[in-house]
């Protein structure tokens, strides 16, 4: 077994954590080459992240002999350790994961770097791999209690693997070549103990073959290339959530231009009562053209002042923007 304790975030422009991004927007990663540097690593809301796994490490540990409960009240980087952390995520996970490493014979990574096959300069850390036997589990973490991430996900009339645990595994395989060398099944598993989905299951897994871990090789490979070429693809969408380019992003700065070309309805005679159809339909249609713009800049919103508070935080100054009580505000 091998442990590596998680310390200050560095990532590679086409590691794990933003394949999913990068397979379907090749364009963001030249976005997110142009912001600051500091502005780049995960925002507070991953903090508690961070920390978690860090903790669960700690844990897992080899002749470690931690108590989960002692880690109530302790401070991993930016984030202090609850009672409510040890019971909902600490707990469950580590449980979990204790079977699996009890199995006789079981042999671990924990906390592994990895380099990603035929693209430079590219890796990940994979959070545990697991032996047992002739099966690997590639497991990752997920401490956020957000949007539930699955290894498998419908889209549209298929269903997708989960492009971070692919990449994981890929690169796995390619550095731990003895570790797989008598592998037939790679299981990879997403555990997330809390999400918005109160019904949710905490742990998600499909197993994969070694063709297909071939395939997404040269799909990745190929994506990667386009996105150092002239005109790489940019579509919005899903993947863009954590995307820390999208104050600079034409997809998500486009609703700005149309806002200022949005003509504010004129109300309809009578209240609507007595117009045609067509001009009600049309004017219904402007209502909710003006919605879906204003969600797209309150969207906007939220991820420019993240990144003013990050600015400000770092030394740096908002032309007209102050830190007050933990935010960015206009300066009075």
């Amino acid at each position: 077994m091998k442990v590596e304790l998680r310390g200050e975030p560095v990532h590679s422009p086409f590691g794990g954590s933003v394949a999913a991004r990068v397979l379907r927007c090749p364009a963001s990663v030249d976005l997110t080459q142009k912001l600051p540097a500091y502005l780049r690593k995960p925002s507070a809301y991953a903090d508690r992240g961070t920390a978690l796994h860090s903790a669960i490490a700690l844990l897992l540990a080899e002749d470690a002999h931690v108590l989960v409960e002692s880690l109530a009240g302790k401070t991993f980087g930016n984030y202090r350790i609850t009672s409510e952390d040890i019971e909902t995520a600490l707990r469950p996970a580590y449980a979990y994961v204790g079977t699996l490493l009890d199995t006789p014979g079981a042999e671990y990574f924990l906390e592994q770097r990895v380099v990603f096959p035929t693209i430079p300069d590219t890796w990940g850390t994979v959070d545990l791999l697991v032996c047992i036997g002739r099966t690997i589990h590639v497991i990752d973490f997920k401490f956020g209690v957000g949007v539930r991430v699955c290894a498998l996900s419908p889209d549209g009339d298929e269903d997708v693997i989960n492009a971070q645990l692919l990449f994981y595994a890929a690169a796995a395989r390619h550095s731990l070549r003895e570790f797989f060398a008598e592998v037939e099944n790679i299981v990879l598993t997403i555990l997330q103990p809390v999400s918005i989905d109160v019904d949710a299951e905490m742990v998600s897994s499909v197993t994969v073959t070694h063709a297909e871990l071939d395939a997404f090789i040269a799909i990745y490979r190929a994506v990667c290339e386009e996105a150092l070429s002239d005109a790489p693809h940019l579509e919005r969408g899903s993947w863009c959530r954590f995307c820390p380019a999208r104050p600079i992003c034409p997809a998500h700065t486009g609703p700005l231009l149309d806002l200022a070309q949005f003509v504010a309805p004129t109300p309809l005679a009578f209240d609507g009562a007595f117009a045609t159809p067509p001009a009600k339909e049309a004017y219904l249609r402007l209502l909710a053209d003006g919605l879906d713009l204003i969600d797209a800049v309150k969207d906007l919103r939220v991820t420019l002042h993240d990144q003013a508070k990050a600015a400000l935080e770092n030394g740096d100054l908002v032309p007209g923007y102050a830190l007050s009580a933990g935010r960015a505000e206009t300066r009075r």
